[in-house]
């Protein structure tokens, strides 16, 4: 809240949670960002060389479709 008030053009600010950036945002941040999350998507890619696809949900949960497993593609929770 200071920085808003000293006139800071552009706030960043890191989260651990949905909660978390979503209070930072009311606040006056101008972006949220959670490394963490990002960091374990970047993760599960590299464990999985198999991986075809991969789709994320704004809801924390993603969807991967496996070479060995076409006709079984796995839900992740992301966050």
């Amino acid at each position: 809240m200071a920085m808003v008030e000293l006139g800071i053009i552009d706030i960043w600010v890191k989260a651990t949670n949905n909660a978390n950036g979503q209070i930072a945002k009311r606040i006056g941040a101008h972006h949220v960002v959670y490394p963490e999350a990002v960091m374990g998507e970047r993760v599960a890619h590299l464990i999985s060389e198999k991986t075809m696809g991969f789709i994320e949900f704004h809801d924390g949960f993603a969807i991967a479709i496996n070479q060995l497993l076409r006709s079984s593609p796995c839900i992740l929770r992301t966050r």
